[in-house]
């Protein structure tokens, strides 16, 4: 399970520093203990899913993926936009006590 986690902040990390990275499935997509969901959350909200190993990829094409950091820095400032006016719109329904 720490794996997992260290895999996602990894991932986390060399988006918002803009740097090539790469990820692949910790288990099989039917698996009991499949815990993919949160790297695919992340990849999906960046617009990142090409850098997801699966087998018909090889490592020359990995490595010669485009950078493509400008398009998800605009992805994750409208979700940081969507976070904080959810934020405000929720703690401007509570009462002051």
């Amino acid at each position: 399970m720490q794996n997992m986690y260290l895999q996602t902040l990894c991932s986390v990390f060399s988006i918002l520093y803009k740097k090539n990275f790469f990820t692949f499935n910790r288990f099989d997509k039917n698996a009991l203990q499949n815990t993919n969901t949160r790297i695919d959350n992340l990849l999906c909200l960046t617009g990142l899913s090409e850098r997801r190993i699966i087998k018909s990829i090889t490592v020359e094409k990995i490595i010669t993926f485009a950078q493509g950091f400008d398009r998800v820095d605009e992805k994750l400032g409208e979700l940081r936009k969507l976070s904080l006016n959810y934020l405000a719109n929720s703690l401007a329904d509570l009462e002051v006590l």
